[in-house]
């Protein structure tokens, strides 16, 4: 079952990933980013783009087959995240929110720099 499918613990379903053909908005995005799965939120990027996974592989230096198996896992190799992000347009941003109100939020940028990923 998709991550975005399923149920939390309080019986209530996450919001679905929108559709691909509409704009996304930014707090749809974080809802995906929140509720879904990295190859989710990839694959539904690439076809807001209208990209083909042959395309988006060849960008990133990557098989289409490896696209295809990102956009089905929820588990990715950072190095390869930010190649497809960056085949897609978009750029990899990690925060990491404390659990001790005492800490602050930490916030990073990764770019894909040919060669250097």
């Amino acid at each position: 079952m998709a991550l975005l499918e399923q149920v939390d613990a309080a019986g209530e379903a996450p919001p679905r990933v929108p559709d691909a053909a509409a704009p996304i908005t930014v707090d749809q995005l974080e809802t995906v980013c929140i509720t879904g799965s990295v190859g989710e939120l990839l694959a539904h990027a690439r076809r807001q783009n209208q990209q083909s996974l042959d395309v988006v592989g060849r960008s990133a230096g990557v098989t289409r087959a490896r696209v295809q198996q990102i956009e089905h896992s929820d588990n990715v190799e950072l190095s390869t995240l930010v190649k497809i992000a960056a085949a897609l347009g978009y750029r990899v941003r990690i925060r990491l929110e404390p659990v001790n109100t005492a800490l602050p939020p930490l916030t990073t940028g990764l770019l894909y720099r040919q060669g250097a990923v």
